[in-house]
């Protein structure tokens, strides 16, 4: 670095002023010792935004929805009040940013629940199931379970299995039961029973036909309760376990909303505090749960829906833009950037390297421009500092 002499500055009080400036600036300069120049600190990265182009069916919300590997799949789903079902469905192809109408049975249910794997579709509705090839829809019927009425559907690395209520004879009442599909024998294979109070499995079984409350972690399957209660299948050992209660760092939890993030159970959580609501992210390691603050926003949590991307959560709500959440640090940022704002319950496919957001229910006003039918969100390749 030069030195004007004709400025009769000291090299030493010019060092001494950058060291003042780099303090004042929070770290937003950093000198480099070796080379003696300061250098700008880059911007902390939230990913890149791009829109969908149209989809070949109309926008709904509670597809069944999955990745096949190569696609982003959509598939019937209802609108917000659950009243009224959608048929038809249709796939996203990201590496050529176009969709194709599915193949597969016109027909669909208010309450469809369902899962994505090896290229099939796997639906259940009425306690009854069917599997659709994504090639071809074609359809097969999923074979009944002896005394196992079908509720819900998740896909594990290497199976799908199906959870429901299960007679209890000996008691006389019902316990939550689980069961691998076996295609080869075209077969439920049943699993244990949850052996858990009277309570607990009242609890378990109504959480079992709302929407998405099972998940996938990489390791176990969650059955996931709004009030911190949580239920975990382990596919290897085959056993049973209540999680651990959710409890807010302060105040009284009341409400939450989980995903998986990475191979993380992650759930944001409101809870009150003498009065007044306040946000925080708790995330799942298989053993403890994990507290973060995070400066977040929300109008309604009643209508909030998450997903989960890598180290991030991404959240939507009524009436404002997307927030993204970094989950080990609870850093967050709200994206005025995004194509999408304001989007109630879209149905969303983390393909391994993209979000793919489609659909839901737009909050409008009558001079509110349209807004598209969905966005894809690349995440950060690095964490915010």
């Amino acid at each position: 670095m030069e030195i004007d002499v004709r400025t009769r500055v000291p090299v030493a009080a010019v060092f001494l002023l950058l060291m003042l400036l780099a303090a004042s600036c929070g770290g937003g300069i950093q000198t480099d010792v070796a080379a003696g120049e300061p250098t700008t600190a880059p911007p902390i990265d939230y990913g890149v935004w791009r829109e969908l182009p149209e989809a070949p069916i109309g926008t709904r919300l509670y597809t069944v929805s999955g990745w096949s590997g190569e696609e982003a799949v959509f598939w019937a789903g209802s609108n917000l009040q659950r009243d009224f079902a959608y048929a038809r469905g249709a796939a996203y192809d990201p590496a050529s940013d176009s969709w194709r109408e599915l193949a597969v049975p016109g027909w669909g249910h208010p309450g469809l629940t369902g899962t994505v794997f090896d290229g099939q579709l796997f639906v259940a509705a009425k306690g009854g199931g069917s599997r659709i090839d994504l090639s071809d829809g074609s359809e097969t019927g999923l074979p009944d379970g002896q005394g196992f009425v079908l509720s819900t559907l998740i896909a594990t690395d290497d199976a799908v299995w199906g959870l429901g209520s299960v007679s209890w004879f000996e008691e006389g009442g019902v316990r939550v039961g689980i069961a691998r599909y076996e295609p080869e024998e075209g077969a439920w294979i049943p699993g244990p029973v949850f052996e858990g109070t009277p309570e607990m499995d009242s609890l378990f079984q109504d959480r079992l036909f709302v929407e998405q409350p099972v998940l996938w972690t990489g390791s176990e399957i969650i059955v996931w309760s709004q009030d911190g209660q949580g239920l975990s299948f382990d596919p290897k050992a085959e056993s049973w376990r209540v999680l651990p209660p959710l409890v807010a760092p302060q105040g009284t939890l009341t409400d939450s909303a989980v995903a998986v993030a990475g191979a993380r159970l992650v759930a944001l959580v409101e809870f009150e505090d003498n009065g007044t609501a306040g946000y925080g992210v708790a995330s799942w390691d298989g053993e403890t749960w994990t507290w973060r603050d995070t400066d977040i926003a929300v109008t309604d949590f009643e209508t909030v829906t998450i997903a989960g991307v890598r180290d991030w959560i991404m959240v939507f709500s009524p009436d404002q833009p997307p927030y993204t959440v970094h989950v080990p640090t609870g850093d967050s940022m709200r994206h005025d950037n995004a194509p999408i704002a304001g989007v109630q319950v879209p149905n969303v496919v983390w393909t391994g390297d993209e979000l793919v957001i489609w659909g839901g229910a737009p909050t409008r006003t009558d001079d509110s421009p349209s807004p598209p039918g969905g966005a894809v969100w690349i995440p950060p390749s690095t964490s915010p500092r």
